[in-house]
This record gives structure tokens, C-alpha cells and sequence, in this order.
């Protein structure tokens, strides 16, 4: 099974036809969205539309957060439109009711078990999608993090963090590694469970 990482689309179709183009010639089973499909850009019905006949699991990203606010109370809009541009505004405008729901009904975090690998998917951290982990956060926001997982880091084969973050969490519970590369920790661990 060959997974792909993603988030942080933004309603940014045109990038996301091009990381798709690349999921699909590398034969990508599976997309796990870390959220923010919406915000900042001006096409998140194209990207809703392009990610739709993928295989995915999603989550709830901040500014899926923030739509749904701003779609219960509208007077919320201009505060969030000054913040981050039009983004949001134009998803309220351009999806529907359903998509809107379904945006805002998305999980966070998902805990999933792939072929006997644990992968805890998350926007931010694992308590709060709208929690940044930056590379000096302290041994505390590691422990965290840990607790929220109820086992040490290490027991966790894979989370959607930062290279900075995972290499914290790795050396906080003892992991010794050669590059903080998640992308190619997975890819690894993957290729392994292939080749058993």
C-alpha cells in the first residue's frame, strides 16, 4: 500500500492537480489530508473536486474550524477575511450546504490502523489543530503529546508532524535517527512492511 501525504491545500487546485498527477505516477493507494482544504485561495470547489474520486482519509485543519464559525456567525467574516484574505468567504459563497457540513464534520485527529501501522493524522498538534509545534518547543509540549497518544512517542509508528517535531518527539522517547526527513520515515517503513 503506498500512502501520500498532503495538507495545507488552501483551495489552491491548480498545486493540488500537480501533487495529485505526482500521487497518481507514483501509484498512490491512499491520501492522508491534514487539513486546511479551504482559506487563503480561490478554487476550493476545484480541490474538493480533484481529491473526490481518491481513496482519502481527512482531517479538520484550522480554517476548516474557522469557516464553520464564520458560517454560524457571518459578522465573523470581515475580522477573518483582514486576517487571511478571501479565501474563506469565497468557499461559503461557492460550496454547498453539504460540502459546507461535510468540511465541518471532518475529525481531528484521526487515529488509523494501515496495514498494521499506526498513524495518528492531525492538523497541529494532536489536542488543537490550531496548536503550531515549532523546532524549539519544549521537552513539555513533547510529554504532551505523548499523554494525548497514551503510550510513549516511540510506540507510535507515524504522526503528521514537522521534521523539527518528529525529530524531537524521537529523541524525547530514545529514538536514535539518521534524518528527520517524515516523508522518507514513512516511505521506509513502508517499503519495509512491503518487503516482509
Amino acid at each position: 500500500m503506498r500512502l501520500a501525504l498532503i495538507g495545507d491545500i488552501h483551495g489552491n487546485s491548480a498545486a493540488l492537480r500537480a501533487v495529485l498527477d505526482r500521487a497518481a505516477s507514483e501509484n498512490v493507494d491512499i491520501l492522508l489530508v491534514t487539513g486546511d482544504l479551504v482559506g487563503y485561495y480561490f478554487d476550493p470547489r476545484g480541490a474538493l473536486g480533484l481529491l473526490a474520486p481518491w481513496r482519502k482519509y481527512m482531517v479538520r485543519g484550522n480554517h476548516e474550524d474557522m469557516l464553520a464559525s464564520a458560517r454560524r456567525d457571518p459578522g465573523q467574516l470581515p475580522r477573518i477575511q483582514t486576517q487571511y484574505g478571501s479565501g474563506l468567504r469565497i468557499a461559503l459563497e461557492t460550496l454547498s450546504a453539504e460540502e459546507l457540513d461535510a468540511l465541518s464534520a471532518l475529525p481531528h485527529p484521526l487515529d488509523l490502523n494501515l496495514d498494521g501501522m499506526h498513524i495518528l493524522l492531525c492538523h497541529g498538534a494532536p489536542w488543537d489543530n490550531d496548536c503550531y509545534v515549532y523546532p524549539d518547543a519544549d521537552a513539555d509540549l513533547m510529554r504532551q503529546y505523548a499523554a494525548q497518544q497514551q503510550a510513549p512517542v516511540p510506540q507510535v509508528d507515524y504522526s503528521t508532524m514537522t521534521r523539527a517535531e518528529m525529530a524531537k518527539a524521537c529523541k524525547a522517547g530514545g529514538i536514535k535517527m539518521a534524518r528527520t526527513d517524515t516523508k522518507e520515515i514513512l516511505m521506509e517503513r513502508l517499503r519495509g512492511k512491503n518487503a516482509a
